[in-house]
């Protein structure tokens, strides 16, 4: 019988949350741009766990509230953050998010 990887006790759901606003408040403070994360606006949840990762999905602002693809920002992937407290890293936009992660986890040794 083969063992199921647990969720490592560490970052919470809340504390996700709170790093990737901290990153997208230090990007808006370099951009004058204003950015957000989902919130179930369009299905879209904002963030989701994948056992040892939280993936936290965000756009501009404006998109987010509105749905407008004139003001959706092009190119950016959502965040990774690594339960552990070992890893914030954004994942590319051309993968969809489960290759994005199992690349990462390669990347990293998980």
């Amino acid at each position: 019988m083969v063992a199921e990887r647990e969720t490592p006790p560490g970052i919470s759901r809340e504390r996700a949350l709170e790093i990737v606003r901290l990153l997208l408040d230090a990007l808006e403070a370099q951009s004058g741009a204003r950015y957000a994360i989902f919130d179930g606006e369009r299905g879209v949840a904002g963030i989701r766990d994948h056992g040892d990762v939280w993936i936290v999905a965000w756009n501009a602002a404006a998109f987010v509230a509105t749905g407008d693809r004139d003001r959706m920002l092009i190119g950016s992937g959502p965040y990774l953050v690594a339960k552990d407290g070992g890893a914030v890293a954004m994942l590319p936009s051309a993968f969809p998010v489960d290759e994005g992660i199992a690349r990462w986890r390669a990347a990293h040794g998980r």
